[in-house]
C-alpha cells in the first residue's frame, strides 16, 4: 500500500498525472519557502516562545483554507500549489518578524529570491532552446556569477584573482 501511494505522489511532484509540470514547479518554490521558514520556527521555539509559533499557525489557517478553496475552485491543481506557495511565503514573513530577523533575511535573500523568479518565469513562459530563451538563460547566469562574486568573501576573490591572473 506504500509503494502504491509513494508512486501516486510522485506522479503527482512529477507532473505525470495531470501532465502539467508548472504544478510541480510551483510546489517546489513553496517547498524552498517552506525551509527558510525553519530557522526562525527554531529560534523562537528555542527562545520558549512556542505558543506565539502556535498563533501565528493558527492566525494562518484561514486564511490558507479561504486561499485553497479558491485556487481548486479556479485553477485545480496548480492554484492548491500556488496557496500553498503563499501560505509558505507568509508563514516565513510571520516567523522572519516574529524573530526580529525580517529585515537581515530579505538583504540577504532579495536578489537570490528574484533571480529564482526570473528562472522560473523563463522556465515556463519560453520555449526552450528559442533565441530569446537563451538570451535570457544566459542573463541570468551573468547576474548569478555577478552576485556570487560581490557576496564572496574577499579572501575568496583574492584567491580567484590570483589564479586568474597567472
Amino acid at each position: 500500500m506504500s509503494k502504491k501511494f509513494s508512486n501516486s505522489n510522485h506522479q503527482i511532484l512529477t507532473g505525470q498525472i495531470t501532465g502539467n509540470k508548472f504544478t510541480a514547479q510551483i510546489l517546489l518554490l513553496g517547498f524552498w519557502i517552506n525551509a527558510f521558514a525553519r530557522v526562525p520556527y527554531a529560534q523562537l521555539q528555542a527562545a520558549a516562545l512556542a505558543s506565539l509559533v502556535a498563533k501565528c499557525h493558527l492566525g494562518e489557517l484561514i486564511p490558507y483554507m479561504l486561499a485553497l478553496y479558491a485556487g481548486l475552485h479556479f485553477w485545480g491543481l496548480p492554484g492548491a500549489a500556488a496557496a500553498f506557495g503563499l501560505r509558505a511565503f507568509a508563514d516565513c514573513v510571520l516567523l522572519l518578524w516574529l524573530a526580529g530577523s525580517l529585515r537581515v533575511a530579505f538583504s540577504a535573500l532579495g536578489v537570490p529570491v528574484l533571480q529564482l523568479l526570473l528562472g522560473l518565469t523563463v522556465a515556463v513562459a519560453l520555449p526552450a532552446g528559442g533565441g530569446v530563451w537563451w538570451l535570457a538563460t544566459l542573463g541570468l547566469l551573468a547576474v548569478s556569477l555577478a552576485w556570487a562574486w560581490r557576496s564572496a568573501p574577499i579572501k575568496v576573490r583574492r584567491l580567484v584573482m590570483k589564479i586568474v591572473n597567472r
